[in-house]
């Protein structure tokens, strides 16, 4: 123990050193923000009026912006029958009542602004409205006060002109007292952070001010300084390859608002002042478009779910970047959403998805309705929709790729098999972090094999102590034991540790990660590393190294599946889909595999239905090298 607590320092300055080394190569950012330049005319936010002019053009001759835009009237017909937002906290967070509020008031704002009928700026108003009888807007959590401003932003924005001048000042001093003012304060401990809350927090305020920037100079002046001095930070975490080290999940969440600030700083000064041109923003979008295997599902790593959704921050990125592909992809995943739509509207024999309710839809059990109707970021689909018809773009997600930086990960493809393999180390301390240094997700198309649990509640005793120790990792989902990884003597990984990819390579044979755990089971083990290999025609072989600290020590190779498990000896079938996934021991060769249960301990975590664990046991003697080798080869169809 004393070891670990001598080890602990050193460990914490080497991730700080980590960090002021990435924020020292962000990127060549020249801010020079300044409001003089502002754009008179609203809306200024991302919607100009030569946007909405460009998209009423494009829209005459383009079928699939035009099922955008219905589908968006949909969404703001639901909204007109849902009742207004409300005071609800759940544990310490009111984000669920700011998130709507910010969806509500984008889809009416663009609705009213696109079809000219007053119901949905009336709506709009009535959101804001009930947002601003809220006693606060819970700045001690304060997500929820930058995702209201966000909305108040967009809603004062693109309504300037229909809302009457008393309306605007109303609107203006909410914004001001519960908004901005207890984020004057909150700044330094809220937007300043080194995680998605940055882009988040300095997102949301940077709208408010810039919405009222003509009425109150002063005061965008200030935000636009104080964004400046932190954004930084959140940049740094793009460098060098566009990796996000949160994991895709909280990639969305942060991207997504941090493209919101840079293309509103486009729209309404003129310019970002360089800050687009951080290092790693251009790479940033393939990091998330390769986070989605070949099943559909993301590699959901970090408190992550595993429904990619869509991002319309892919839009904007392939414009900023000139990356197509990025588009297409974006496009991609929206065709998905609408075909599960209109799919379930001819089920329930309606002409048209406008005839199908919401609550069919959610009796239905159909995620992608809240992915369409309800995404308050849906309406920026729209405003960042492609400019012109994209040439034909070639998927780079046939190749693999590394993604360094807080924690390196990579994407291993079997080319034209469809096999992907995704690979995580492991970086600097993060509160979405899970103890899964190694861990890995494989798919074949269509289906996801090895796979993670991801999330559990929020709101569960103390998830987020992070200490050594902490409780957080006594958590099924949360600790080494539920990941595809190996454990030693039924222990957790340790916290914090580094585990980069130390080795990628790849050719027309086959691709290749390693990755070295040593520092996350130091003393449990002398040495540990893993390689994965993909082969061209899809043999997936995992090759682990342990160089074992003292005899009798046991080490579990395990991973999690929603499968059927048919075990026998060394080899084992995975079953789902009406497809086969094989898995052999290569090595040891007297070790067999067991079938586990994925059921946590307690009553009140999530209870992990369906999902199993397939596992092998090995023992290992001080000083000697033990080899764990394991195959999966996706079986023909039928076979058994």
């Amino acid at each position: 123990m004393h070891t670990t607590r001598a080890l602990a320092p050193i460990a914490a300055f080497l991730f700080a050193l980590f960090i002021s080394i990435q924020d020292s190569h962000a990127g060549a950012a020249n801010t020079a923000l300044n409001i003089d330049t502002l754009r008179a005319a609203h809306p200024r936010l991302m919607l100009t009026s030569g946007r909405e002019a460009a998209l009423r053009e494009r829209a005459k001759d383009d079928p699939f912006l035009k099922t955008m835009i219905a589908h968006l009237r949909l969404g703001a017909d639901w909204a007109l029958a849902e009742p207004p937002v409300s005071y609800q906290k759940v544990g310490p967070r009111l984000l669920a009542q700011s998130r709507a509020c910010l969806g509500k008031v984008a889809t009416l704002s663009f609705a009213y602004r696109w079809f000219g009928d007053e119901r949905y700026a009336r709506r709009a108003l009535t959101e804001m409205r009930a947002a601003a009888a809220f006693p606060d807007w819970n700045p001690s959590h304060f997500l929820d006060t930058a995702e209201l401003c966000a909305a108040f932003a967009i809603g004062y924005d693109w309504l300037h002109d229909w809302l009457a001048p008393e309306e605007r000042a109303f609107l203006r001093r909410v914004m001001i007292e519960k908004g901005l003012q207890p984020g004057r304060a909150a700044h330094a401990r809220q937007a300043a952070k080194v995680n998605n809350w940055n882009p988040v927090c300095n997102g949301g305020m940077v709208l408010a001010a810039l919405a009222i920037a003509e009425d109150e100079p002063a005061i965008a002046r200030e935000f636009l300084g104080l964004m400046e001095n932190s954004i930084m930070k959140a940049l740094s975490l793009y460098a060098p390859d566009g990796a996000w080290y949160e994991g895709p999940g909280y990639w969305k969440y942060g991207t997504t608002y941090l493209v919101m600030l840079l293309d509103s700083l486009e729209t309404a000064l003129g310019g970002d002042g360089g800050l687009s041109a951080a290092r790693g923003l251009d790479r940033t979008g393939d990091f998330f478009m390769r986070s989605i295997g070949t099943s559909g599902a993301m590699f959901n790593y970090a408190d992550s779910g595993a429904e990619p959704g869509s991002s319309p921050a892919l839009f904007w990125l392939a414009r900023r970047h000139g990356k197509n592909a990025l588009a297409v992809f974006e496009k991609h995943l929206l065709s998905e959403h609408f075909s599960k739509l209109d799919a379930a509207a001819n089920k329930a024999n309606a002409s048209h998805p406008g005839k199908l309710d919401r609550q069919e839809l959610m009796l239905g059990n159909l995620p992608n309705a809240d992915l369409v109707y309800s995404n308050r970021f849906y309406a920026l689909e729209i405003v960042w929709y492609p400019p012109a018809n994209l040439p034909d773009a070639t998927s780079e997600k046939t190749r693999s790729a590394l993604f360094r930086g807080a924690t390196d990960t990579t994407f291993l493809s079997g080319r034209d098999s469809g096999v992907y393999v995704g690979l995580k180390g492991a970086g600097m301390p993060n509160n979405h972090a899970h103890l899964d240094a190694g861990s890995f997700v494989l798919d074949t198309p269509g289906t996801r094999w090895v796979a993670d649990l991801g999330v559990d509640d929020y709101d569960l005793p103390d998830y987020f102590d992070m200490r050594e120790g902490g409780k957080r990792w006594e958590y099924f989902r949360l600790g080494s034991l539920s990941h595809n990884v190996i454990t030693i003597n039924g222990q957790n990984q340790r916290t914090p540790c580094r585990a980069p990819i130390t080795g990628f390579s790849e050719d027309e044979n086959e691709s290749l990660a390693t990755v070295d755990l040593s520092d996350a089971y130091r003393q449990q083990a002398a040495r540990v590393s893993r390689s994965i290999s993909v082969s061209a025609d899809g043999l997936v072989r995992v090759r682990d190294e342990i160089v074992a600290s003292q005899d009798g020590d046991t080490a579990r190779w395990a991973v999690m599946t929603d499968a059927k498990i048919k075990v026998s000896g060394n080899k084992a079938r995975l079953l789902k889909n009406g497809k086969t996934m094989r898995a052999r021991i290569v090595s040891p060769a007297n070790a067999v595999w067991e079938n586990e249960s994925a059921r946590p301990a307690t009553a009140f975590e999530k209870q992990n239905e369906g999902f199993a664990m397939l596992a092998c046991r090995v023992p290992m003697k001080a000083g000697a090298s033990t080899e764990i080798i394991v195959e999966f080869s996706p079986a023909p169809e039928n076979a058994k």
